[in-house]
């Protein structure tokens, strides 16, 4: 009991306020869905480190097996190596330094870029939560081919104006003749890594991504474009399939079917996912800009019930 006259101390609580930092001032984060694997050859822009995936050596490796039983092996094999070897290099290496320059042009961080004989396997995009901006960093990976279609159409001019002899002569024959097929076949692969990632529509391929950001950017919830995706996957998948069969190869067109299995078991994964609320599994629509506030509108901001404990890769 305070005696009378006694002052009374009073203690008076401090309350240590936290601050959140604001979105603003967070920095980028990298948006990255595998592990980076493969050889690495070094870093080059900003530091992006760049590997090449097994399957780029294994696919040499087979060319030049093949190389060996045809006429004159020793100059088709050197053919085939340059062919699938520092072409083919060049051209996936090109296409994703197209992602790779727009991503960090929109604030993104990029860290590792994973090189296979179809682009990169590396998933990578701005953090801005803008389904544009994702649109953008996606489809410059296949616009890349555009400029690269014309330096490959500009030498098959250059050597068919150079000489009077057919391009259905032996390569062995001239080097006139050697590296106008090279040039044509290098436009052909050119052509073919462009049309898979604007068709097909699963990971590892772009077309999954752009179809995915311009169904969302029209309004189309997430799983609503997430099955409408698979659907098309499945039709691609067919389309492949009835062609390889109805090709006069006299070859069974393996790789074909094998490619039609992968799109196909791939899509209806997709399409499960989106039906049974498990999207924020998958690589390519379940990444942040598909959940987080976006300039869009409804595209971004989804009301598809996901279940907890699912964090967003």
């Amino acid at each position: 009991m305070a005696q009378v006259g006694q002052p009374t101390q009073v203690v008076e609580a401090q309350v240590v306020e936290v601050v959140e930092p604001d979105q603003e001032d967070v920095a980028p984060q990298e948006v990255t869905h595998i592990n980076p694997t493969g050889v690495s050859l070094g870093a080059c822009i900003r530091g992006v480190h760049i590997r090449l995936h097994w399957s780029m050596f294994m696919l040499v490796f087979v060319s030049l097996l093949f190389s060996l039983l045809r006429t004159d092996p020793w100059i088709v094999a050197f053919f085939n190596f340059l062919l699938d070897g520092p072409i083919l290099f060049l051209t996936v290496f090109l296409h994703e330094i197209g992602h790779v320059l727009v991503t960090l042009r929109l604030g993104g961080e990029v860290t590792d870029v994973v090189l296979w004989p179809g682009g990169g396997l590396t998933v990578t995009g701005p953090n801005d939560g803008s389904l544009r901006n994702d649109f953008i960093a996606a489809i410059a990976g296949p616009l890349m081919h555009i400029p690269m279609t014309i330096v490959w159409l500009l030498l098959i001019v250059i050597c068919e104006q150079s000489t009077d002899r057919d391009r259905g002569d032996s390569i062995a024959d001239a080097p006139v003749i050697f590296f106008w097929n090279l040039a044509v076949y290098a436009l052909r692969l050119n052509i073919l890594v462009l049309l898979a990632n604007v068709i097909i529509p699963v990971f590892p391929f772009d077309a999954g991504r752009i179809l995915g950001d311009l169904l969302m950017m029209i309004g189309l919830s997430i799983s609503t474009a997430a099955k409408t995706t698979a659907s098309f996957g499945v039709v691609v998948s067919v389309l492949i399939l009835v062609l390889a069969f109805i090709s006069e190869s006299k070859y069974v067109p393996i790789i074909d079917i094998l490619l039609a299995a992968v799109i196909m078991a791939l899509s209806v994964s997709l399409f499960f996912k989106a039906h049974n609320g498990r999207l924020k599994q998958d690589i390519i629509f379940g990444r942040p800009c598909y959940y987080e506030s976006n300039d869009v509108g409804v595209g971004g901001n989804t009301n598809d019930e996901l279940p907890a404990g699912n964090e967003m890769v």
